[in-house]
């Protein structure tokens, strides 16, 4: 009765562990763990002689212990490493704000199957607060769900901790954890940092590719475009594309050809022309867009992708796989069509793998995709040269021969992504065709000649596919961007006569309560004012443009939001702070916004 009522809450709210325990193949040692009954009525699990729960008052001992959640704030992520009998978790789940949200990782699947056989945990498996992860059946669900819960403004008031006993235990997989919960954070300031490196440069380009819209085509109208049985090829420019790029000759006109910018001379170089390019990265150099006839490919982009690429190149066909800010999805839907942000994994080649997922290719082949530092190179074509060990800025990771290889820390995130992404999207086939480099997990191996053999075996007609989407912006339709931007100035303009009076506001606010002022009936007008702000701000098309282009003071407001003060007054005037310089900092850059929106007009006109 305990197991089949537990493996009903599973198969509820943990699908991917139901699946795996379920199916006919799924095993377990038996003999490994076991539960014993404790002196106060309880339940301990037992693994290898070693009491896993007090065997006197399992309750009181997980209450002591997690004493130090008690204090954690709203949003916050707490990881355990451990499960044991389920009550460090279900105290976990008493003591923490109801905004914390709580991931469990069981290394031993035998110490997870026991537990669910005689321990009834129906409460703590019906939680929607919780992700359980259990290593050897859902393990790669670990970082999926911390790459999305961790964020910046809760990176420094997460917890994570391991129960009693499972570090002697289980050290070689709590290091692996370890490595992977570090990794998340890596992946998360790379991310920020790239933000404030580039936020001033992508919020220009995304003015500055307007001028790019009339005629283009959007990502969305090529969601099931292309029928599932037409494999995907993404060139990348590692330097193990040398060993197979020749073989593209053969594969077009039998496969969709994805190359990213980099690559562009060695393919073109074989004297064929790629079915698609794609460029996102805002500042990518115009060098790699030297080559004669790459106008006539079609050029996938994002509102994000370097103008100055577009401005040389002047591809005429253009597809905009996607796009985050509400000013761009408003003129799409305006123009009878969408467009939507897709998680696109920081560089070109995940990109690319990103589109084609979205638009439901089956079956993706990589090549060129080494993301390590091999041969003394990082990308085809450069020359050798020795690695600078000196910035740190660096990992081992298995090679697909089994050999440790160097990689930079940027290049570990695009490998944990596509791991990831092949793990999340598992009916669809990731083939790695690299034939050196990194081994990503959850690919098939295979070389770039087997893949062609096995998958690019009928004609297709790749441009004939592309050219059932639709133009969007073309003869009238042209005046929705106008329009567009028009009425976003006017926005513009009366956000920062309205931002720059928030300031003012917040800075009463803040200095009514330093003297000990508490004026409620003020200090409600001022906190109504700043509310309405807020909802302003939210509801705004202009938000992800105001992210781009202050991104110090974006990320500075968002920091340390819930690490707030214990005593009340104390936290007001720290928010009211926050508050003022947040609202002074949008109303600056209002004329910034102005002065880009008036470029685009002028591209528009000419």
């Amino acid at each position: 009765m305990i197991y089949s009522n537990n493996l009903g809450c599973l198969q509820k709210k943990h699908q991917n562990i139901f699946s795996v325990i379920k199916a006919e193949d799924f095993s377990w040692d038996m003999g490994k763990a076991s539960v014993l009954d404790t002196r106060n009525g309880g339940k301990t699990v037992v693994y290898n002689n070693t009491y896993l729960n007090s065997r006197y008052n399992p309750q009181v001992e997980a209450e002591k212990y997690m004493e130090e959640v008690k204090d954690m704030r709203e949003k916050a992520i707490l990881t355990l490493f451990g499960l044991a009998n389920g009550d460090f978790l279900r105290t976990a789940l008493e003591y923490t704000n109801k905004e914390v949200y709580i991931v469990v990782y069981e290394p031993s699947v035998d110490i997870f199957m026991t537990a669910i056989n005689n321990v009834d945990m129906t409460d703590i498996l019906s939680e929607d607060r919780v992700c359980l992860v259990v290593e050897g059946i859902n393990e790669q669900l670990y970082e999926v769900v911390m790459g999305r819960v961790v964020q910046k403004y809760n990176k420094s008031t997460n917890k994570h901790l391991i129960l009693p006993k499972y570090a002697e235990l289980f050290g070689e997989a709590y290091e692996g954890f370890a490595r992977k919960t570090e990794e998340v954070y890596e992946r998360l300031n790379i991310s920020t940092n790239t933000v404030v490196d580039f936020g001033k440069k992508v919020c220009k380009n995304d003015f500055m590719n307007l001028q790019y819209l009339p005629g283009c085509r959007s990502g969305m109208d090529l969601v099931g475009a292309f029928p599932e049985e037409v494999p995907a090829i993404v060139v990348s420019a590692g330097p193990s594309l040398a060993k197979n790029k020749h073989l593209l000759t053969e594969v077009k006109g039998k496969a969709l050809i994805v190359v990213v910018d980099t690559a562009i001379p060695h393919v073109m170089e074989l004297g064929i022309k790629p079915d698609m390019i794609i460029t996102v990265d805002p500042g990518k150099p115009i060098n790699h867009f030297k080559d004669k006839g790459l106008s006539d490919v079609p050029f996938i982009i994002d509102m994000d992708s370097n103008y100055e690429v577009l401005e040389y190149v002047k591809p005429e066909n253009m597809i905009v796989g996607s796009a985050e800010s509400g000013f761009w999805i408003d003129m799409f839907n305006k123009a009878g069509s969408s467009i939507v942000g897709i998680e696109i994994g920081g560089s070109v080649a995940t990109a690319a793998i990103a589109n084609l997922i979205h638009w439901g290719l089956k079956r993706i082949i990589l090549i060129g995709q080494d993301l390590t530092f091999t041969g003394g190179v990082t990308h085809i074509g450069l020359e050798k040269q020795e690695f600078d060990f000196s910035t740190g800025n660096y990992a081992y990771v298995p090679g697909i021969e089994g050999e440790q290889l160097i990689t930079r820390k940027d290049y570990l995130t695009y490998i944990r992504w596509i791991e990831n992404m092949a793990y999340r999207f598992s009916g669809i086939e990731f083939i790695d065709a690299t034939e050196g480099g990194a081994l990503i997990a959850n690919t098939k191996v295979m070389t770039f000649r087997e893949a062609i053999d096995a998958y690019c075996t009928k004609e297709i007609d790749v441009a004939a596919m592309i050219e059932k989407a639709p133009r969007l912006f073309v003869g009238e339709e042209k005046s929705i961007i106008t329009k567009s931007l028009q009425e976003m100035r006017l926005n513009i303009r009366n956000m920062k006569k309205q931002m720059s009076q928030a300031s003012l506001e917040a800075h009463r606010g803040s200095v009514l309560l330093s003297r000990g002022d508490y004026n409620v009936k003020e200090l409600k007008r001022i906190n109504a004012y700043m509310q309405k702000m807020d909802d302003i701000i939210l509801a705004s098309n202009e938000r992800s443009i105001f992210e781009r282009i202050m991104p110090e003071a974006e990320i500075e407001f968002e920091s340390d939001m819930y690490e707030t003060e214990t005593d009340d007054i104390k936290e007001s005037i720290r928010m009211y702070n926050k508050l003022e310089k947040y609202y002074g900092a949008i109303s600056k850059s209002c004329p910034k916004i102005i002065e880009l929106i008036d470029q685009a007009l002028e591209q528009l006109e000419d």
